[in-house]
């Protein structure tokens, strides 16, 4: 096994030695947040509405109580619903994968997702 690693790491090693990446300034790195930003795939178990936009105390306590509902929703077979986080420079966005409806439109400024 670890003989394994060793060569994966070797051989991504090479990869980087034989096609180095051109190093990033500071406006590429956030150019791609422009227009309609980046879009990752994700699994939306809840949102939450909290008083502040800070705490750790806080969006620990709402995370819990999300991920409670969420465990009892599995116990009940339902899944969790597939989606699409688009993160741009105008804010976060969540798009309905199947859909394509955007959930955020109701969301308030102080919001847990998770």
């Amino acid at each position: 096994p670890t003989n394994i690693i060793k060569t994966q790491l070797s051989n991504t090693n090479k990869h980087r030695r034989l096609f180095p990446r051109a190093p990033r300034t500071p406006t590429d790195a956030t150019s791609r947040f422009l227009g309609d930003g980046v879009r990752y795939k994700a699994k939306l178990i809840g949102v939450d509405s909290v008083p502040d936009a800070q705490g750790e105390k806080m969006c620990w306590d709402s995370m819990m109580k999300l991920k409670g509902f969420e465990a009892a929703a599995r116990k009940q077979g339902r899944h969790k619903q597939r989606v699409w986080l688009k993160v741009s420079s105008t804010g976060l966005r969540i798009v309905d994968e199947r859909s394509g409806v955007s959930d955020t439109d109701s969301l308030s400024p102080h919001c847990v997702v998770l």
